[in-house]
């Protein structure tokens, strides 16, 4: 008896709203910690953005290179088609897993022709099986010298770093991509094309390249690629398997705790004393003038939806090719990067719209009456939701280029929003 006695005061304290300040500022507390360290550690742990030499010091490209390299990839919106770092679009590759397997494929290729012009003749199983741990050894080592603010490559790396070159000449100009690539000419310069594959060895280097005073990468070995000496570390394993457990758990007691909920008595959650809308009550509803303000809202809302949904399909025909059928070739008019950039966003956008004017419309519904001074201040709203997709336009404007002897658009990513990694 004692212990339901004690039970239901408990029960009685958690329900009280009062006593809610405590754990929430507990969890606001924790939450700011957490994401406080995450930023702290994200600064102080980060990977140098060095330039690179070869053992003779001379420069083979500079900081600056990776940086143009990055507007590139951001200009051109790469990011909504493949990924750098694991994150991003996945419908093409990962750069940097995709720049770490050249790398290793091209040093490998350096040191067996290397072989064959010495020894006169080709490399038989077991010595490319040493020219492959050799690669792999070598890839692992970082010459980083943090005075001159250099990497210095191998003769293998720096012929890895213009094979790399060559290869993304060939898919971003000279369309050797194979099927589900981006246009031909859809980077317009060799030099931009060299500059990005730059910004990917970059990438590629702190892959592969052991963080100093450990035995792994500046990504723990991520990406996983044998033949570069990239495999998860123990560490990756047991904190995933954790990770894995530790929300199922959670995902439990939260289900739990609904159960619990919803077998409380009335004393915790009284029934309403009357239905807040009837048959009747619909039947009979005249808008306010506020509520008839929100009505161009939801028209926009519509429209964006319109356009999401049609991003989406020409997205999906990517894929695909669904249009093919009916005889329509887009992909090459209009990239993946520009229909996936419009479907993600505006899916943010029409939702919002449709929030904020969903809250206006009900509280006259609410406070049973219309509140003075609203009809101005929601039409100064509306105007401001035009400048907030004016600023999508902006930001994810359209830029016309010439790619086929036709006039096309390119989406022009700044690096914010889906492209925040930066």
């Amino acid at each position: 008896m004692d212990n339901q006695n004690n039970g239901s005061k408990s029960m009685s304290y958690i329900m009280n709203t009062k006593n809610w300040w405590g754990p929430l500022t507990f969890i606001l507390i924790i939450s700011l910690l957490g994401v406080g360290m995450i930023g702290y550690q994200t600064y102080i742990d980060a990977p140098p953005m060095a330039g690179f030499s070869d053992e003779k010091n001379n420069q083979i490209f500079d900081q600056k290179t990776i940086e143009r390299g990055q507007e590139v990839f951001h200009k051109y919106a790469l990011m909504e088609y493949g990924s750098f770092f694991g994150d991003g679009a996945q419908r093409g590759p990962d750069f940097t897993a995709e720049a770490l397997h050249q790398i290793s494929v091209g040093m490998s290729e350096y040191y067996f022709d290397e072989f064959k012009t010495i020894k006169g003749t080709k490399p038989d199983k077991f010595e490319i099986k040493q020219i492959n741990e050799k690669v792999k050894q070598e890839l692992k080592i970082n010459r980083y010298n943090e005075s001159t603010g250099l990497v210095v490559l191998s003769s293998a790396q720096v012929y890895a770093h213009q094979r790399v070159q060559q290869y993304y000449v060939d898919i971003f100009i000279n369309n050797k991509g194979g099927a589900g690539s981006l246009p031909s000419n859809y980077i317009k310069t060799p030099e931009e094309v060299k500059d990005l594959s730059s910004f990917f060895f970059w990438g590629a280097w702190v892959c592969v390249a052991q963080r100093p005073g450990e035995i792994y990468s500046y990504t723990h070995n991520w990406p996983f690629d044998p033949t570069a000496g990239n495999s998860p570390t123990s560490p990756v394993i047991l904190w995933s398997v954790l990770g894995l457990l530790a929300f199922v758990l959670m995902c439990g007691i939260v289900l739990y705790f609904i159960g619990q909920y919803n077998q409380l008595p009335n004393k915790f959650f009284k029934p309403a004393t009357k239905d807040l809308f009837s048959a009747d009550r619909v039947k009979n509803f005249s808008p306010t003038p506020t509520q008839k303000a929100t009505f161009k809202f939801f028209f926009v809302a519509i429209l964006l939806f319109f356009i999401q949904v049609s991003s989406g399909l020409i997205t999906i025909n990517d894929f695909v090719n669904w249009l093919g059928f009916f005889g329509i070739e887009i992909n090459d008019s209009f990239p993946v990067t520009i229909s996936r950039s419009w479907h993600l966003m505006l899916s943010l956008y029409w939702i919002s719209t449709c929030w904020i004017a969903s809250s206006i419309f009900i509280l006259p519904i609410l406070a049973k009456r219309e509140i003075p001074g609203q009809l101005p201040l929601i039409n100064t709203l509306f105007v401001l939701l035009f400048i907030l997709v004016g600023r999508l336009t902006y930001r994810y404007g359209f830029r016309t280029t010439w790619i086929n002897g036709r006039v096309v658009v390119l989406v022009r990513s700044s690096g914010m929003g889906i492209c925040g990694f930066w």
